[in-house]
């Protein structure tokens, strides 16, 4: 091959060549330098025409405000001449003169140099009595103005009155007796700068990107003084203009803010001098180099052809041994030639079609392209192109054989001239069929991704069982990566997982079977071992030995565990731990069975924890939830085994106790009531709480867990009614009972809409006047068939079953309704109470509920009263004083029932918006003979007037009663002494004989303390 090699221009025509181009670019250089300049200044000449123009425009614009604004000094000095009526001539004269000029600030006259009189008055007082002759700072330019005899403007200076500015002083001259002029004083016209340079609109120089100066010289000492000025930057070569101002010379100087540009095509007329003049010597250089590389070339162009002669015989032999076809294409002809090899691989012979060699082929291969690579064969062509022809072009298509089939081609070329793209380039390449490789690669990649998308691992080992491969499940699985497991022995994960025996097993059903699978123990590599679904297949050669091992590996942990937790969570209480309700089910029939065997006993207990509720409602579930784990960690200690304790859900535990009397479970029972009664601290409380148990006993109290069940559930209850904190056995008066509740709440559902429960009303007197102050609404219930109810039967039973909301409403309905029949009949009734259940008071749309039943009956809210008991306020007192106050803005009176029985804070107490205390009835029973009752009253009475409120006393009966009462300053009393509880109608009778002539009632209006309302006596 012939030897690339770069020719060397000789050393005498290089330097020839040099010579010539520096010769060419030095007068290049001096031509352009000479036009830069000529071009330069008359550009700038031309910017300062432009800026003098402007200048001058505003030189004259100044100049003609100014003097016609000073002129003002002329008028002044013509009424100063008259000394008979100057003062009221200057005041008319100058408030028309400052009318009409805005530029002036201030007009005086100055007799004798001190000013006498100004104009506005108003920012000048410090202006008169100012001597202007004596000013250190004007005297001398007010000098200079009398002796000129000349209107003069002095400034800029400091003006008395404050700030800076310009004066203009016009002498003036009055005739003396003989007749001569004789110097009378001055005539001022005063110009603050700032105004100056507002109104004459200098600022429209600094708009227009110029800076300015306005200065003069100073008289006497000639040095320049600013009168206005843009910036505080002396102009340097400004365009200056003199101002003709009366007996001063100003100088307005105006420069661009920029100063004096350049044109701003300099720096390119500079490059583009500069550009030529390297380009002419360049040309100059290249022009004698090439006179020699012209008569070079030539010689060297039969050597280089001779070259390429043998260079391409070479090429095509090696085409015609490889089995590959070559090609050959020209973009800018679009030709594409290829050698015979190329159609031969698509089972073509030569002449078959059609071509010679070098014909253009570009067709015909463009209808063998398969027509979905034909796109993407051209788009990958022109980005080849466009990122000009670097490096291989690489492409596979699939061409159509002579039979009719695609076979797969690999296609590379390169520019024949590497970098060159252009449309003269030719680029050179290869076809080689790759179809068997492409079919095996394919097969490949299917069964990689079918081997990593399966979920359960694979592993392939040799046949000595050495891993070859896994699958990316399996590493996912063991934790192992791929080049950890690789050539390590496949039992690496279940050895020492199981017994010699085991193992040996499964390799004796693979041997005889050809396949394994069951479940195995597996250790992944964190060291967890974990349960493993396995499957072990034997892959067996053309000579049928065995040549590898196929391991399918799934995780079943999971499943494991879900069957595990299925099983919890059918016989498990989830926040306990305790066995659920299914499980006692399943372990008391095994129990029963074993006691109807054996005749033995057998207890079902049923633990319900006491007030449970208000826990949860003030400490949070989280608490709650809490609380019951370690209560059933109590109770499991005192549990022996063959006992079954469960949690049958929220605080309710039942147990299971076989073989056992009696004697024994009460025994458990008074266990269970201390161990629940120990203090529990959780976090930062400190909680103590009850329950009551009640017990069944086999077979006496039923001979299934159902009736075993219902049973200790009614004793249970039976012990709640009798004070909580206890046990209690079932009997079969316990049945009766429960019966009967259930009677009675069935038959109240029914009560409330066959208006069955009615209102009674017992009135209230005042101890001191007599009169009637109230009356309590108490509720009646008279069945049909069961006759009079008592309220304290069944209110328990409406509170418990949710039925004392609607009862509640029907009751503040009732009541509304009657006093709205008792006013329309004329009859003007007391303050009704009606009593509020602790589930209505904490209802949020109470207040709401109660105003919309007295605007649909009209009736005043002052006409009704509600009873709260301790226990209510107490429970939430933040929340109680919220419900409190809105019903006290609502115009409804509230009285505290039952004082004295419960638990009051006196700090909460004074802070509710209640008009009365209610002394319980157990207080007053006793009174006349018990000491401890009169000291308790007594108190409360004094308690009640300390905080401003009334006190009512109930169930008083007798005249002794009454009598202590009133000594122990107790202002109401209701009892039997007064009234008993009357119908509506007897009620209505009453009424009208407390309003009868001669009656002892002298007041019917409510007092300022309301009355107490119940649902019960």
């Amino acid at each position: 091959m012939a030897t690339k090699h770069r020719t060397i221009l000789p050393t005498q025509q290089r330097q020839l060549a040099w010579l010539v181009a520096l010769a060419a670019m030095l007068s290049s250089l001096v031509a352009g330098g000479l036009w830069i300049e000529e071009s330069r200044d008359l550009y700038r000449q031309q910017a300062r025409a432009e800026v003098t123009t402007r200048a001058a425009h505003t030189g004259n614009l100044l100049e003609s405000r100014l003097n016609a604004t000073l002129a003002s000094a002329h008028a002044l000095a013509t009424i100063a001449r008259d000394a008979e009526h100057t003062e009221h001539a200057f005041q008319i004269l100058a408030a028309d003169l400052l009318r009409h000029h805005s530029l002036i600030s201030a007009l005086s006259l100055s007799p004798g140099g001190v000013i006498s009189q100004v104009m506005p008055r108003e920012g000048n007082e410090a202006a008169l009595g100012f001597d202007q002759l004596a000013s250190e700072g004007q005297r001398h330019e007010t000098e200079l103005t009398r002796d000129s005899q000349q209107l003069t403007v002095a400034g800029p200076l400091d003006l008395v009155q404050g700030g800076r500015g310009i004066v203009a002083r016009l002498p003036v001259f009055r005739p003396d007796a003989a007749g001569n002029e004789r110097f009378w004083g001055f005539a001022n016209v005063t110009i603050r700068l700032s105004q100056l340079e507002e109104i004459l609109q200098l600022g429209s120089l600094v708009d227009e990107g110029l800076d300015f100066l306005l200065w003069r010289q100073h008289p006497l000492t000639g040095a320049p003084e600013v009168i206005a000025a843009s910036t505080p930057t002396p102009l340097t070569d400004a365009v200056t203009l003199a101002l003709n101002i009366p007996n001063v010379a100003w100088q307005l100087s105006v420069l661009p803010r920029d100063g004096w540009r350049s044109p701003p095509w300099l720096p390119a007329a500079v490059g583009l001098a500069a550009i030529f003049s390297l380009l002419l010597a360049f040309l100059a250089k290249t022009f004698i180099e090439l006179r020699w590389y012209r008569s070079h070339l030539s010689r060297e162009v039969a050597q280089r052809t001779e070259q390429l002669r043998t260079s391409l015989q070479r090429y095509r032999a090696y085409i015609s041994c490889s089995g590959t076809g070559a090609w050959e294409f020209t973009p800018g002809e679009g030709k594409l030639v290829c050698s015979a090899e190329y159609f031969e691989m698509l089972g073509y012979k030569p002449g078959d079609l059609g071509l010679d060699t070098g014909d253009n082929a570009l067709a015909l291969c463009n209808r063998l392209i398969h027509p979905d690579d034909a796109t993407r064969i051209r788009d990958k062509y022109r980005q080849y192109r466009k990122n000009g022809c670097r490096g291989t072009l690489e492409v596979q298509m699939r061409l159509r054989h002579r039979d009719g089939h695609w076979i797969s081609v690999l296609s590379r070329g390169r520019p024949l001239v590497e970098g060159s793209c252009g449309d003269s380039c030719v680029i050179m390449g290869t076809h080689i069929d790759i179809s068997g490789l492409v079919n095996i690669r394919a097969q490949l990649k299917l069964s990689l991704r079918v081997l990593n998308q399966v979920r359960e691992g694979v592993l392939i080992a040799s046949a000595d069982q050495r891993i070859l491969a896994v699958n990316r499940a399996f590493e996912e699985i063991t934790g192992y990566s791929r080049l950890e497991c690789l050539g390590r022995p496949a039992k690496m994960l279940s050895e020492g997982m199981h017994t010699p025996g085991f193992l040996r097993t499964i390799v004796d059903n693979v041997s005889r079977d050809g396949f394994w699978q069951g479940e195995v123990w597996s250790q992944r590599k964190c060291g967890k071992v974990a349960p493993m679904r396995a499957s072990i297949s034997q892959v067996l050669n053309e000579q049928g030995s065995v040549s590898h091992y196929i391991g399918v590996l799934s995780d079943i942990s999971q499943l494991k565990q879900s069957q595990a937790e299925v099983q919890r969570l059918a016989y498990y209480d989830s926040l306990t731990g305790l066995p659920n309700r299914a499980m006692l089910e399943e372990r008391a029939e095994y129990a029963l069975k074993l006691a109807r065997h054996g005749k033995r006993s057998l207890a079902v207990m049923l633990l319900d924890l006491d007030n449970f509720k208000n826990i949860n409602d003030s400490l949070g579930h989280e608490t709650g939830d809490r609380l019951l784990q370690r209560i059933a960690a109590r109770l499991r200690k005192h549990m022996p085994e063959e006992n079954t304790l469960c949690r049958l859900g929220g605080d309710e535990f039942a147990l299971l106790l076989p073989d056992t009397d009696a004697s024994e479970a009460a025994h458990y029972a008074q266990d269970f009531l201390r161990e629940v009664g120990k203090t529990f601290s959780l976090a930062e409380h400190e909680l103590s709480l009850t329950c009551s148990i009640g017990i069944a006993m086999f077979p006496g109290d039923g001979d299934t867990l159902k009736q075993l069940h219902t049973n200790a559930d009614t004793a249970m209850y039976r012990a709640k009614q009798r004070g909580r904190n206890r046990y209690s056995f079932y009997t079969s008066e316990m049945q009766a009972l429960s019966l009967r509740q259930l009677t009675l709440e069935n038959a109240l559902r029914r009560a409330i809409d066959a208006g069955q429960l009615q209102l009674y009303y017992q009135p209230q007197q005042d101890l001191h006047s007599g009169a009637l102050v109230g009356a309590e609404a108490l509720l009646r219930w008279e069945h049909p068939v069961m006759g009079r109810i008592s309220p304290s039967e069944f209110i328990p039973i409406a509170e418990d079953s949710g039925l004392i909301l609607p009862i509640g409403e029907m009751v503040l309905r009732q009541a509304a309704r009657q006093i709205r029949d008792w006013l329309d009949a004329g009859i003007a009734p007391p303050r009704i109470a009606i009593n509020l259940s602790a589930i209505q008071f904490h209802q949020p749309d109470l207040p709401q509920t109660i105003l919309s039943i007295l605007d649909e009956y009209d009736v005043p809210s002052s006409r009704l009263e509600l009873e709260l008991t301790e226990s209510m306020t107490m429970e939430d007192p933040e929340q109680a004083a919220s419900m409190i106050h809105r019903l006290h803005e609502a115009g409804v009176s509230l009285t505290i029932d039952d004082f004295g029985t419960g638990y009051s804070s006196m700090s909460k107490l004074k802070h509710f918006r209640i008009s009365k205390l209610k002394i319980d009835k157990s207080f007053v029973r006793d009174i006349v003979n018990n000491t401890d009752d009169r000291v308790i009253v007594g108190t409360v009475v004094s308690l009640a007037h300390s905080l401003g409120l009334r006190c009512v006393a109930e169930g008083v009966e007798t005249h002794a009663q009454k009598q202590m009462l009133h000594t122990l300053g107790c202002d109401h009393i209701q009892g039997f002494h007064f009234g008993r509880p009357m119908s509506a109608a007897r009620t209505g009778d009453f009424l009208r004989r407390q309003d009868s002539p001669g009656s002892r009632n002298p007041s019917r209006e409510p007092g300022p303390v309301a009355g107490a309302a119940s649902t019960a006596d």
